[in-house]
């Protein structure tokens, strides 16, 4: 199977970080299954490396390098998923750039006939049975808290 990761996703699944999803984990880890990020997902990066010194975030470049190690296959975006995207539609998320992000990634994986992961909640909103909301792991807390 194809899965296309969204941007969290993707640096969760690169850090080993445990706020990863398991089921999400066995998926990126399966043998049998082709993991991609979005050419997208580096233009996001590169904005918050920009503008966030405080935890730091790699560069898209310096990401895109972790991607090739990792095995993830990139993909481009092309005219006819930017065409297909007013298909989609989500409501709520984390402000107008991260909504418009959520919605052409997810337009590339449906028109390439993909999986897409998620952890936005604004994808658990979606129609269509390829875009997935897989809600991220929760630190464990303390007793009384």
């Amino acid at each position: 199977m194809k899965i296309l990761l969204d941007t969290p996703i993707l640096l969760w699944a690169l850090a080993n970080d445990a706020r990863l999803p398991d089921a999400s984990r066995r998926m990126i880890e399966d043998g049998k299954n082709e993991i991609y990020y979005s050419i997208l997902s580096l233009w996001e990066v590169q904005r918050i490396h920009l503008d966030r010194k405080d935890p730091p975030v790699p560069d898209a470049e310096t990401l895109a390098g972790y991607c090739e190690e990792a095995g993830y296959r990139r993909l481009e975006l092309t005219g006819t998923q930017v065409n297909s995207a007013d298909s989609l539609f989500f409501s709520g998320g984390n402000g107008y750039r991260r909504e418009l992000l959520l919605w052409m990634m997810a337009s590339q994986a449906v028109e390439e006939d993909m999986l897409f992961l998620s952890a936005d909640p604004a994808a658990a909103a979606a129609e269509e049975p390829r875009i997935c909301y897989t809600e991220e792991k929760r630190q464990a807390q303390g007793a009384g808290s």
